[in-house]
């Protein structure tokens, strides 16, 4: 489930990860339900502003990604990553791989 304001493109990351561990995944598009699937994938992501220490423009903060059964939207699965306690950001494919791989372990 895309995000409605995500211009990072989170959705595609989880998508590709999927896919480079063996799993079929789709993107959700523009409210089009698909009729088939075994889990829905949502996510949440919180970005804030690196500024000159980090070098500038805005880094992924951390990021929720939850599994769901797709009828009810019960949750089945879920993991999150945040950046270090030093500040030290990790690029968003390194979010959604380290999310992945705890869900999935």
């Amino acid at each position: 489930m895309k995000q409605p304001n995500d211009s990072h493109s989170i959705d595609l990351a989880i998508v590709r990860r999927l896919e480079a561990l063996g799993y079929s995944a789709r993107p959700y598009k523009n409210g089009i339900q698909f009729e088939t699937g075994d889990v829905l994938v949502s996510y949440v992501d919180k970005w804030i502003y690196g500024g000159i220490v980090v070098g500038g423009g805005m880094n992924i903060d951390s990021l929720e990604i939850t599994f769901r059964e797709p009828i009810t939207e019960r949750e089945i699965a879920g993991g999150s990553s945040t950046k270090d306690s030093m500040g030290r950001g990790k690029r968003p494919a390194q979010h959604v791989e380290a999310v992945l791989a705890a869900i999935l372990e």
